[in-house]
């Protein structure tokens, strides 16, 4: 597998957030979450954060996780959405580039990465700039499906890599690893 091709394949992919394996939390060490907002924890139309996520949010951060949430998205928008929740948030990330995730890796200063894990939806930017740093990446499936034209030229792109993450997954599987 070269090099591109194992930046935009994450080590997992989950039907939601809500989906993510306590156990390979646990197996893994994580002690810190970052996570995409937009389609990731909420549809883009979802300004604020409903119960559900938030008590999900809380809930990991009463078990020691620090979380983070990182969006490409305004920092009106963000704020709105981060106003229940008080976590530390970077707007206008400009994901994939690299710097992106800087100011949420200063914040989380004293976890090491290989303790560090990225969830978002999209492999173009979330994945990539997760692997850019060296994070343990978990995409989730996009809540909304509508997207505009641009969002599904991406996700026509990805396609082939979520195939091949699958590919992966069931050759792994036979070889009798998990």
């Amino acid at each position: 597998m070269n090099r591109i091709t194992s930046h935009l394949i994450p080590d997992l992919i989950c039907e939601s957030v809500f989906d993510i394996p306590q156990t390979y939390l646990s197996r893994k060490k994580i002690r810190a979450i970052i996570f995409d907002i937009d389609n990731t924890l909420v549809p883009y139309t979802a300004a604020v954060p409903d119960e559900k996520i938030v008590d999900f949010l809380k809930s990991l951060e009463k078990k020691g996780l620090r979380i983070v949430l990182v969006s490409n998205n305004s920092k009106e928008r963000v704020d709105l959405f981060n106003e229940k929740l008080g976590f530390f948030c970077v707007p206008d990330a400009h994901k994939p580039k690299k710097k992106a995730l800087k100011p949420a890796l200063e914040y989380l200063n004293g976890i090491k990465r290989k303790h560090i894990l990225f969830v978002g939806d999209q492999l173009l930017t979330d994945v990539l700039v997760a692997r850019k740093n060296r994070l343990h990446v978990i995409a989730v499936k996009p809540i909304e499906k509508k997207e505009s034209l641009f969002f599904r030229i991406k996700r026509s792109i990805e396609k082939p890599f979520i195939r091949k993450y699958y590919h992966l997954k069931k050759w792994k599987k036979g070889k009798g690893s998990v």
